[in-house]
This record gives structure tokens, sequence and C-alpha cells, in this order.
């Protein structure tokens, strides 16, 4: 992990603890909007994050994860997975 993700993920943590502690009730897509904005993300990704936080509570919830397959994961060529044709 790079010091440039764990610093953004202190920085959503950061966000999002003050964003539930100013909460009381329940909270409003307009409240959602704003910490999206102030986070520079989409609503739907703030939903998101603000699950992750309650769930895990921890920074380390909020790093961004490379997308796609782990590296040195492999698939099967076509001959092991049916899709090639009979000869």
């Amino acid at each position: 992990m790079t010091k440039a993700l764990w610093d953004e993920a202190c920085r959503r943590a950061d966000a999002i603890r003050d964003f539930l502690k100013r909460r009381t009730g329940s909270t409003t897509t307009g409240d959602v909007a704003g910490l999206a904005a102030e986070l520079g993300l989409s609503q739907a990704t703030a939903y998101r994050l603000i699950k992750l936080f309650r769930t895990g509570g921890t920074v380390l919830s909020l790093v961004d994860r490379k997308r796609g397959r782990a590296e040195g994961h492999r698939t099967l060529d076509g001959n092991r997975n049916g899709l090639s044709d009979p000869l």
C-alpha cells in the first residue's frame, strides 16, 4: 500500500467519522450528497464507504482496492474450460 492510498483512506475516515458524529437520527440524501461533495465522490460511493466504515470501523476498510483480477491470478485456457471448437 502506498502512502498516497493510506493518506486518502485517513482523509475519508476522518470525514466519515465527523459525518457520523453529527448525525443523531437518520441520514438524509442531502447529508450524504454533502459528504460525497466534500470527498469528491459519487453519492453511491459515499453510501458504500459509510457502510464499510460502520461495519469495519477502521481506516483499512476505506483503502481503495485495485480493480480486476489479482496479480498472478490465472484463468483456464479455451481447451480446459470447454469453449474450444472440437476438431
